[in-house]
């Protein structure tokens, strides 16, 4: 039975038209796409939130991550403590991971799930980034990571791409003296050293946000919009459930 509600992961974004403040509508959408596609994946859940800087006290990260099913991520049946998260979780855009374990074994439990966040003192350089797929390179991406002297704390794919967008972003800055990357000439840096089918969400800490699949277009994938926010999820169930018609892949 397992393997039939099983789908190997899955991921959500959502990007809200208006920014003029942090809302806890983001938290609260990625909690129902999450659980809309709950199949996909029962091993832990997480998010990442981009908010908006208020009075110089908040970063513009802040990700959360627990195991088991997504409800247990917002509170589950303790309506006060999902209140505090979704308030403290508030913010402008967002993306959500399912895990169901494709791989890794090295790390703790809790290392495993994503998003995976990649600190940096730059926003530009700081990122939230979640992945559903498999890398048929990673043994030649991992050798060549730690041909780097790079130490890696797990043995999960999202932790390789992780990688890969960091080097790609000091590669491209570096070559126009300083500048922030074009996110196409990132995707296409990264993209060009990895050979899998995949789906990746990546959020930046200056609030941008960056979605790419596979050249072949293996894993689902599904856009839309409606008056109030953009959103992206593995299913188009996902988009209906939170009041998107408009889908395209």
């Amino acid at each position: 039975m397992g393997d039939n509600i099983k789908e190997e992961c899955g991921i959500c974004g959502i990007y809200l038209k208006n920014q003029s403040k942090n809302f806890k509508e983001v938290p609260f959408y990625l909690d129902i796409m999450l659980n809309r596609m709950q199949r996909r994946g029962q091993t832990g859940a997480g998010i990442c939130v981009h908010r908006k800087f208020e009075k110089g006290t908040l970063k513009s990260l802040i990700s959360l991550k627990r195991q088991g099913l997504a409800s247990n991520l917002f509170g589950g049946e303790d309506f006060e403590l999902r209140e505090k998260i979704l308030n403290e979780y508030s913010g402008v855009s967002g993306i959500g991971h399912l895990r169901y374990g494709t791989s890794g074994n090295k790390g703790s439990s809790k290392d495993l799930l994503q998003p995976f966040l990649r600190r940096h003192g730059k926003k530009w350089k700081k990122f939230g980034i979640c992945f559903n797929g498999n890398l048929a390179n990673y043994p030649e991406l991992k050798e060549l990571l730690e041909k780097r002297d790079y130490e890696l704390e797990t043995d999960v794919d999202t932790e390789i791409i992780m990688h890969l967008f960091s080097l790609g972003i000091k590669k491209l800055s570096d070559e126009n003296f300083g500048s922030i990357p074009d996110l196409f000439e990132l995707s296409k840096n990264v993209m060009l050293q990895m050979d899998g089918a995949y789906n990746i969400l990546t959020l930046f800490g200056n609030g941008n946000m960056l979605a790419i699949r596979d050249p072949l277009g293996f894993k689902p994938l599904v856009y839309g919009e409606n008056e109030y926010f953009y959103a992206i999820a593995s299913e188009s169930v996902v988009l209906e459930r939170v009041g998107i018609t408009n889908i395209k892949n």
